[in-house]
C-alpha cells in the first residue's frame, strides 16, 4: 500500500520552501568553511612534516659565543649521539629601516625550498624569504643594501626553520615586516663585518633524542648562549601549534550550529506532525507502525542535509581551500602548498555533523509519535492531561495574572526563546567588545612601561669573556659608564633577565630592572632592600608583599631569592625592580665603578690630578692608567679615588723594584681593594 503522506512531499516543499532553503543554507556556509579550512589545515600541517624529512629539518640549535674548535664538536657528536651543523648567520640593519638575516646557502640541513627565481650564485646575489618579500614590496630583480654594501635579490625561498619569522625565540609575536631572513654564497656572507657573526649551530639526533642531556654537555665544555630544542623553538612550531588550536575551535563551531539547526529543523517536523496528526492518526490505525512514521518525517530533514553538506564540500574544497590558504600564506612562511584529503576530515566535517541531524531529529521523532492513534485523532498531542490554570495572588493585576500564566504553562517555548536571545547578545557582544579589549590592553601595555623609549646593551664578547670575576666587572663598569646619550634626560638602568618556573612546570621569563634612587621616570623610590614586583606577576602567580619569589638563571643551576616589599601598576609584563646598586651587587657587576685608560691623554707623566678630577666627573671611584711603565698605589681619601698602575712587563721604566711588573688586586666581599704588586 502507498504512504498517502509520500504525495505530501511537493505540496511540503512548496509550502515551506524558505525555510528549507534558510536551513540548507545555512548547512551549506558551516560545511563549506569548515571542510575548506580543514582541508588547508591539513594541507598545511601535512606539508610542514612532510618537509622536516624532505628538507631536513634540525633537531634544535644553539648559539656559542666563540666559534667552536673541531675538538668540542667531536665530543658533542659522541658525548650525545648528533650531528652539528654550522648556521652562522650575521644580522645587520638594512637601508629600508628593517632588520635582515644573512645566512649561507644551505646543503646539509635546515635545507631551503626555491618557490620563485634560484639561490644566489655570487658574491653580490641574495635569495630572500618570501613573506617579508611580499611585505616589503620586494621582488626579483630588486636590490637590498646596507651599509653601502647591495645584494641583487635573484630568488625567494622558504626555510624550514623559519615557518613563522620570530626574530627570537623569546618573542611574543612574530614580524614578517621589520625582520627578514636571506641567503647568500660563502663569498657573499664574508663581505659582511665579521664582529657581526654569530655562532648557531644546528643539531641532528641519530636516534634517540636527549635534549636535556646534550644541554648539559654543552654547558660543560663551550660557552653557550643560547640553546632551543625543536619543541621549544616558536618558528619551528607555533605554526603547527596555531593550526591545531584554530581545527579544534572550528569543528566546535561547526557541531554547535549543527545542534541548533537540528533543533529547529525538528521544530519544522513537529509543527507539520501537528497540522497532519488526523492522517497519521488514521494510518497508525490502519497498521502502520511508528518506524515508517518516523522515517517518512526524516526524509526532507535527511535529503537536505545530504544535499547540503555535498555542496558545502565542493565549495570547501575549491572557493572556501583556495581563500583560507592565502590566509595562511599571508600570516606564515610556508613552502609549496599541496592540497591532501584526508578520511578522518571527511567523517567530522560530513559524517559526523549528519548524524547529528539524524539523531536529534529520530529522538524527538520518536518522543512525539509515542502517542496513541486516538490522540492523534482528536489532535491532542500532549502528553499529559492539562494542567489548571495556575492559581496566583488576586492582588496581582490581571493583565499581570494573564501575561504570568502565558509564560507558566509555555516554559519550554520562552527558554528556548531566551537561550536563544542570550546565545545571539554573546556573539553580538564578543564581535563590538574585541577591539576595545585590544585597544585597551595596548593603553595598559604602554603606561606599564618604565619609559617611552628604552635601549639595552649588550657588552660585546670580547669584553665579557674572561675567567677572571675582576678583569670581568671592570670591563663590564668600564663600558657602561662610557655610553653616552646625547639626550639628557635620558637615564641610566641595569637590566638582568631571569626564569621563573612554576608548579606546573611552566617557564617565563622575568625581567629584572636596576633603578637608580629618585628616577624620574620610576615613580617609586626604592630602598636598597626594596624589591617591587609588577602587577601582571602579582596577578599571574598570585605573589603578595611578605612573600618570597625564587628566579633561576637561564641553562643554570643558579637561584635567586627576594623578598616582595611592593608591587607597580603595571598589569603587562611580568618585572621585578630593585635598587641599581643591589641589582650589580646581586650579579656580580660590581660594588665599584672603574674607569680603565691609557693615560697620555691626562698628563699623567707630569702628575695625577686631571685624571682624579675627570674620575670624579664620571663618578668613578677606582682609576687604571698605563703610558708611563712605572707602578703606581694612589688613594686619593678626599676625592675618594684610589688609583692603579701596574707597571709594564716588556718596557719597565722604574727604579725600583726593578724589572718587569704586574699588579693584582683582591676585591673582599665588602668592597675593599687590595693589591699586591709582584716583580718577575
Amino acid at each position: 500500500m502507498k504512504n498517502p503522506l509520500n504525495n505530501r512531499f511537493k505540496r511540503q516543499l512548496k509550502n515551506d520552501f524558505a525555510k528549507y532553503l534558510v536551513i540548507f543554507l545555512l548547512i551549506v556556509i558551516m560545511v563549506a568553511l569548515t571542510s575548506g579550512f580543514q582541508a588547508a589545515n591539513n594541507s598545511v600541517v601535512n606539508t610542514i612534516h612532510n618537509n622536516e624529512v624532505l628538507l631536513k629539518q634540525q633537531s634544535g640549535y644553539f648559539v656559542t659565543k666563540k666559534k667552536l674548535n673541531k675538538a668540542q664538536i667531536d665530543l658533542f657528536e659522541k658525548e650525545a649521539n648528533l650531528k652539528v651543523y654550522e648556521e652562522f648567520y650575521k644580522e645587520e640593519s638594512i637601508d629600508n629601516d628593517t632588520t635582515f638575516r644573512f645566512y649561507k646557502v644551505r646543503n646539509e640541513v635546515d635545507l631551503q625550498e626555491v618557490l620563485e627565481g634560484r639561490l644566489p650564485e655570487n658574491a653580490n646575489e641574495l635569495a630572500i624569504e618570501r613573506l617579508y618579500a611580499a611585505n616589503n614590496n620586494l621582488d626579483i630583480g630588486d636590490e637590498l643594501t646596507y651599509k653601502g654594501t647591495t645584494y641583487k635579490i635573484v630568488g625567494k625561498v622558504s626555510l624550514v626553520d623559519y615557518s613563522c619569522l620570530f626574530k627570537s625565540n623569546s618573542d611574543m609575536m612574530l614580524n614578517a615586516i621589520t625582520f627578514g631572513v636571506g641567503l647568500v654564497t660563502e663569498d657573499g656572507f664574508n663581505r659582511i663585518n665579521k664582529e657581526d657573526c654569530k655562532y648557531r649551530y644546528a643539531y641532528v639526533f641519530n636516534d634517540e633524542t636527549l635534549d636535556d642531556e646534550f644541554k648539559d654537555i654543552l654547558l660543560a665544555n663551550s660557552q653557550l648562549e643560547e640553546f632551543v630544542s625543536k619543541k621549544d623553538n616558536k618558528s619551528i612550531t607555533f605554526v603547527l601549534e596555531d593550526a591545531k588550536s584554530d581545527s579544534a575551535s572550528m569543528y566546535i563551531f561547526l557541531y554547535l550550529m549543527m545542534i541548533m539547526t537540528a533543533y529547529i529543523f525538528s521544530i519544522i517536523i513537529i509543527n507539520m506532525i501537528q497540522k497532519d496528526a488526523t492522517v497519521i492518526g488514521t494510518l497508525m490505525a490502519s497498521g502502520y507502525s511508528e518506524h515508517e512514521l518516523i522515517m517518512h518525517f526524516m526524509f526532507m530533514s535527511s535529503l537536505i542535509t545530504v544535499l547540503a553538506v555535498i555542496v558545502g564540500n565542493i565549495l570547501g574544497y575549491t572557493v572556501i581551500l583556495n581563500a583560507m590558504k592565502s590566509v595562511y600564506y599571508n600570516n606564515y612562511s610556508l613552502a609549496s602548498f599541496h592540497t591532501y584529503f584526508q578520511v578522518e576530515t571527511f567523517i567530522y566535517v560530513s559524517l559526523v555533523p549528519m548524524f547529528i541531524m539524524f539523531l536529534i531529529n529520530y529522538l524527538i521523532l520518536k518522543k512525539t509519535l509515542k502517542l496513541s492513534p486516538l490522540k492523534f485523532l482528536r489532535k491532542d498531542l500532549s502528553k499529559h492531561r492539562k494542567k489548571r490554570a495556575i492559581k496566583l495572588n488576586h492582588h496581582i493585576p490581571f493583565f499581570s495574572r494573564f501575561r504570568t500564566r502565558i509564560i507558566l504553562q509555555n516554559k519550554k517555548a520562552y527558554l528556548t526563546l531566551i537561550v536563544g536571545i542570550i546565545f545571539a547578545n554573546l556573539l553580538l557582544f564578543f564581535g563590538l567588545a574585541l577591539p576595545q579589549v585590544l585597544s585597551d590592553y595596548v593603553g595598559i601595555a604602554s603606561e606599564g612601561i618604565i619609559a617611552p623609549y628604552q635601549t639595552i646593551l649588550d657588552m660585546p664578547i670580547s669584553l665579557s669573556d674572561s675567567s677572571h670575576k675582576l678583569e670581568a666587572s671592570i670591563n663590564l663598569l668600564n663600558f657602561a659608564n662610557n655610553v653616552e646619550t646625547g639626550l639628557e634626560s635620558a637615564e641610566k638602568f641595569s637590566y638582568y633577565e631571569l626564569k621563573y618556573t612554576s608548579k606546573d612546570y611552566k617557564e617565563d621569563d622575568v625581567a629584572l630592572y636596576g633603578i637608580n634612587k629618585n628616577s624620574s621616570y620610576f615613580k617609586y623610590n626604592l630602598k636598597s632592600n626594596d624589591c617591587y614586583i609588577s602587577q601582571g606577576l602579582h596577578n599571574k602567580y598570585g605573589y603578595n608583599i611578605g612573600d618570597y619569589i625564587t628566579l633561576h638563571e637561564a641553562y643554570k643551576e643558579d637561584t635567586y631569592t627576594f623578598k616582595i616589599t611592593g608591587i607597580t601598576d603595571n598589569n603587562a609584563s611580568l618585572e621585578l625592580y630593585l635598587d641599581r646598586n643591589t641589582l650589580n651587587d646581586i650579579f656580580e657587576l660590581g660594588d665599584h665603578v672603574a674607569f680603565v685608560t691609557h693615560g697620555d691623554v691626562y698628563g699623567v707623566s707630569w702628575g695625577e690630578e686631571e685624571l682624579v678630577s675627570r674620575a670624579q666627573e664620571m663618578g668613578a671611584d677606582v682609576v687604571f692608567y698605563g703610558h708611563t711603565h712605572c707602578p703606581a698605589y694612589h688613594v686619593y681619601e678626599s676625592e675618594g679615588v684610589t688609583v692603579f698602575n701596574p707597571g709594564s712587563i716588556a718596557l719597565p721604566r722604574q727604579m725600583t723594584p726593578s724589572g718587569p711588573t704586574f699588579l693584582i688586586i683582591d676585591l673582599a666581599d665588602d668592597g675593599r681593594l687590595t693589591p699586591e704588586l709582584y716583580t718577575l
